[in-house]
């Protein structure tokens, strides 16, 4: 029975640990805003990006669907770029671009794990889509961008490990 109470007593505080291992924002960074048509515009707003402790992001997953069957699209360029959170006035982690073709996976996945957000650039079709997604502590963020609209949606949900 005492072994019992002391196991359940250490589960609550590794659980508690965890929840409170996370960001805090407190210093300035320029980011770019959303466009949600077609890229045509963008404008520049200031967040505040200092964390404190370690991260517990579960990541981010982007997207590209036909406006007009709802199904993920083949052959979008798409560069992504994650925006480091900073730490004690430094990246927690190294900035890094990747660029791909969508191949009809509807879920891709990028790693959460010491990033504020992703700014995401795709080129289909002759036009050019933005779409910026900010990561949020214990929550996976999932990141969609409508062609040929322009449109985006982005959720942030907690609780689960996929987006869908």
């Amino acid at each position: 029975m005492r072994w019992n109470a002391v196991a359940s007593v250490l589960l609550v505080v590794a659980i508690a640990s965890l929840a409170l291992n996370v960001y805090q924002y407190a210093s300035p960074r320029s980011v770019t805003a959303t466009t949600t048509m077609n890229a045509s515009s963008t404008t520049t707003a200031t967040v505040a990006v200092t964390c404190v402790g370690a991260v517990a992001i579960v990541g981010i997953e982007f997207r590209v669907l036909s406006d007009s069957n709802l199904e993920p699209v083949v052959g979008v360029n798409v560069t992504a770029v994650n925006i480091p959170a900073i730490c004690n006035g430094s990246p927690a982690t190294s900035q890094t671009t990747e660029v791909f073709t969508t191949n009809g996976t509807e879920w891709i996945p990028f790693s959460g794990y010491d990033n504020y957000q992703y700014d995401f650039v795709a080129k289909y079709l002759g036009h050019t889509y933005t779409l910026t997604a900010t990561l949020e502590p214990v929550s996976l963020t999932c990141a969609t961008l409508y062609v040929p609209s322009g449109r985006t949606n982005v959720t942030i949900t907690t609780g689960r490990e996929v987006c869908g």
